[in-house]
């Protein structure tokens, strides 16, 4: 399991969110899981706010630990102004880019990537959230996984699992989130 300090967006290059004022928030994720041959596919949308504008360097963690392989098909898309956010750097353990805010809107930043397991688990860091110094208002998780696919261990429970045709759902709703650990399946 890693032990790099974070999931999902966060302070990257200028220490505390007090840098952005404030007014700045990350408030709010969509999260769809798909675990499918040796991959782990992450769509995910983010809600950012803040009460002027302004442009903020941010850091998208990943899970770096011999269970999990590279990190690949990266898309980034500034789902609020429609554009594609293609100024991002690989560092170590994730990638690193900037987003414009502008004052009072909230914006949605959509990010898409797979990451190859060499084991028997996947995982999504959370706990990068803590470096905003609140929690989400409101955080919804789903997995979708092959029916024949048996999830043995889940780092938190499913709120509710479905079966669609070969698909199997499980589902997560959170409300005021302060995630206190990663989103971690061992199957």
């Amino acid at each position: 399991m890693t032990r790099f300090p974070v999931l999902l967006l966060f302070i990257a290059l200028t220490g505390t969110i007090k840098h952005f004022g404030q007014g700045t928030e990350f408030y709010k994720e969509e999260i769809t899981f798909a675990i499918r041959d040796n991959f782990l596919y992450v769509n995910g949308i983010y809600f950012l706010k803040s009460d002027k504008s302004l442009e903020i360097p941010l850091i998208y963690p990943f899970p770096s630990d011999s269970l999990y392989g590279p990190v690949d098909s990266i898309i980034i898309i500034n789902q609020t102004t429609n554009q594609a956010i293609e100024n991002w750097r690989t560092m170590k353990s994730g990638i690193v880019f900037s987003l414009h805010l502008d004052s009072l809107l909230s914006t949605e930043l959509w990010i898409s990537y797979r990451q190859q397991l060499k084991g028997r688990q996947a995982e999504y860091i959370l706990l990068s959230t803590k470096a905003w110094q609140k929690p989400l208002s409101e955080a919804n998780y789903r997995l979708l996984v092959p029916i024949d696919l048996k999830i043995l261990q889940f780092s938190i429970q499913p709120d509710t699992m479905t079966i669609h045709g070969d698909t199997k759902l499980y589902y997560w709703r959170m409300k005021k989130y302060f995630p206190d650990r990663n989103m971690i399946f061992t199957f």
